[in-house]
């Protein structure tokens, strides 16, 4: 053993010991000062520490000995874990952040802008660190690394095949980062697409998802959201406008419907305030048709809003028969004497 020199294992094992001991240490100073969700957190580090640890024992060791095939596989080894170290410590911090933006009050507009973009950034740092990973593997570890500039010189020829081959997925990745700071969408923003309603649920690189309002979901390419045209229902604010139609007889009187829905809005808790009208939209031999406008806080409110100002016109409706459309007989009998006889 005193051929060899042993500091590369002596630094090594003090950083091992090291990185074992921090996760422990911290763990229970957050615990002891009530911080429990951040020491969780910690916790979440602990695998990839580890393997980090390990991993720098067995290059330290190489580093004294070096002896073949096992350099390789510790170079190998610590590449993977500390990019294993590094995209798990960026999930942990993008649940962090998370919790600090949360998407479950009235005005969240602001935290689901902030949640897109972090989640989208948070997926392209971990895919680079994957990809750079795995090519300083192989050219460290492989023959790869001893034809460095004749890999430099045919780059361009590798990339135009590469884009042809990986043309789908290039273009939703660049849709994704699109996606993350132009933000046509947002996390829980509501949207009408393929003649679905529904609500984004995750926005990924390649992909989007869409939970439709029956609880299925709908898987979209990312581009699809950047090519072409959508309905996004809160993308500058959650209250919404709605419309409830009824067809009325031509004797209805107007302006004590409209009473009648101010009525029924103000003791209404799922109208907002903000607005509501009632208006004739359309007008024939036989009924006109009155538009009810009505506001809500979000797509939910104003759904249930509209279905219930609908059930309660029924009921008034009902006790005002004469206003409902008929067909008057006199007329029928001007027009075509043989309807009648």
């Amino acid at each position: 053993m005193s051929d060899y020199d042993l500091t590369p294992l002596v630094v090594g094992g003090a950083v091992a010991v090291g990185l074992l001991l921090l996760g422990p240490i911290v763990q229970f100073v957050l615990r002891r000062r009530g911080r429990t969700q951040f020491a969780a957190d910690l916790r979440r580090m602990r695998s990839p520490m580890r393997l980090v640890a390990l991993a720098i024992v067995a290059r330290s060791v190489d580093l004294v000995f070096d002896e073949e095939p096992y350099t390789s596989l510790s170079e190998v080894a610590v590449i993977a874990a500390v990019a294993w170290f590094v995209v798990r410590f960026l999930v942990v911090i993008e649940g962090v952040v998370f919790r600090r933006l949360r998407i479950d009050t009235f005005d969240n507009l602001r935290a689901r802008s902030r949640r897109t973009q972090v989640e989208l950034i948070r997926r392209i740092v971990s895919a680079i660190v994957i990809v750079g990973a795995v090519a300083v593997t192989l050219v460290t570890v492989t023959p790869l690394g001893d034809f460095g500039p004749t890999i430099v010189t045919y780059a361009g020829v590798i990339g135009i095949l590469a884009g042809f081959a990986l043309r789908s997925p290039i273009e939703n990745l660049a849709a994704g980062v699109i996606v993350a700071f132009s933000e046509p969408i947002r996390l829980d923003d509501v949207v009408v697409v393929e003649g679905e309603w529904g609500r984004i649920e995750h926005i990924g690189l390649v992909n989007v998802v869409v939970r439709i309002w029956d609880d299925r979901r709908l898987v979209l390419p990312t581009s699809r959201f950047v090519d072409e045209p959508f309905e996004n229902w809160t993308r500058s604010s959650s209250a919404v406008t709605g419309v409830v139609t009824a067809w009325v007889d031509h004797t209805a009187d107007i302006e004590s419907l409209r009473r009648e829905v101010g009525d029924l809005l103000a003791r209404n808790p799922l109208w907002d305030g903000r607005a509501f009208n009632v208006q004739v939209i359309e007008l024939d031999e036989r009924a006109i048709q009155v538009r009810i406008l009505v506001t809500a806080a979000d797509a939910s409110d104003l759904w249930n809003l509209r279905c219930e100002l609908r059930e309660a016109l029924l009921s008034h409706l009902a006790g005002r028969a004469d206003e409902l459309p008929v067909v008057r007989l006199a007329d029928a009998r001007e027009r075509s004497p043989e309807l009648v006889g």
